[in-house]
């Protein structure tokens, strides 16, 4: 059988206020006579339901529908993720000493295996790398889109390519407005790119104390961004 009044009457939490819980949090509808009938199995929950209600009581989803012994599930997350149970626990401990938890295991597995995967999403200095590597991929998208894109002229394109999103070969003919310089955005394109990779270099070369390689690859990139900036016109010399 499912754990859900197991679970209710450990935390000592009524039908009633398991019902606003939901409500309240989760926005899931189940009256208290509704939510007796799932603990009597008499009426199935759905996914979203049983999601809602593991998350309020801090277990796996597979745990409250009788399906497995783990409360956190660990096994689940093995299959999916790579990681073996001690890399999730030893990381789960450094989150919870470094005052990061959040109180919720669903939640903070989630965190650890997004530092593990060294996703935005997660924490940590991986972490933070790949974070300003995606807002700086980012940032160059939404220069275009803002600044350089005509709306008319991107309309236009789509409607000759039968309502898709083709990527033209001339994209300064095609799509920019008449008034800007590509030259400007292949500009601003390159720096954000090498800004990138000073970033990620350095911050390595910082976690490991010293790597040659790292070294070469940083003052490599420092160098093509001061080849760039030298590129630029002296305009004194007019």
């Amino acid at each position: 059988m499912n754990r859900i009044q197991e679970l209710r009457k450990r935390d000592g939490v009524s039908l009633a206020k398991l019902s606003k819980t939901l409500k309240d949090n989760y926005s899931i509808t189940a009256s208290p006579q509704t939510i007796m009938r799932y603990e009597q199995e008499k009426t199935q929950p759905k996914l979203d339901v049983f999601e809602s209600i593991a998350n309020h009581f801090n277990v796996s989803v597979p745990y409250l529908q009788g399906l497995s012994d783990d409360p956190v599930d660990l096994k689940s997350w093995e299959e999916a993720t790579g990681y073996s149970s001690d890399q999730i626990l030893s990381e789960l401990k450094q989150l919870k000493d470094s005052g990061r938890s959040t109180g919720n295991i669903q939640n903070d597995i989630g965190s650890v295996v997004a530092k593990l995967d060294r996703l935005p999403s997660g924490y940590g200095v991986d972490s933070a790398i790949s974070y300003v590597e995606y807002e700086l991929i980012q940032l160059r998208s939404d220069i275009e889109n803002k600044y350089f894109i005509d709306p008319e002229k991107k309309e236009k394109l789509k409607a000759l390519n039968n309502g898709l999103n083709v990527r033209p070969k001339d994209p300064q003919k095609e799509l920019y407005y008449d008034d800007v310089d590509p030259k400007i955005l292949d500009y601003i394109d390159n720096v954000l790119i090498e800004t990138g990779r000073i970033i990620s270099n350095g911050t390595n070369i910082i976690k490991n104390e010293y790597n040659g390689q790292n070294m070469i690859l940083l003052k490599e990139s420092i160098k093509r961004l001061q080849d760039l900036i030298e590129s630029l016109p002296n305009k004194s010399d007019d």
